[in-house]
């Protein structure tokens, strides 16, 4: 299990820095789970290799983000599905 730092421990370390965060957002009240969260220097951006390297880093965090939401809309469904007594 990845255990990522609450985003102000981040802005405090790296106040001036933009960040790229993917998360994934549980409708019924559960704590939102970051799939990614990097720290972005612009110079790093005009070479194509990092470029690459971060776009694929995006579509894995966005496919955990993706498992991670259905899981959660599972559990809702088949908790739901119980009977009630």
């Amino acid at each position: 299990m990845l255990d990522f730092q609450p985003r102000d421990s981040i802005r405090e370390r790296t106040p001036a820095m933009p960040r790229i965060t993917v998360q994934a957002v549980n409708r019924d009240g559960e704590p939102r789970r970051w799939t990614l969260t990097e720290r972005i220097v612009t110079p790093n951006l005009d070479g194509d290799h990092f470029v690459e390297q971060l776009v694929e880093r995006l579509v894995w965090a966005s496919a955990d983000g993706e498992a991670l939401e259905s899981q959660s809309a599972r559990r809702r469904s088949e908790a739901s599905a119980l009977p009630r007594g």
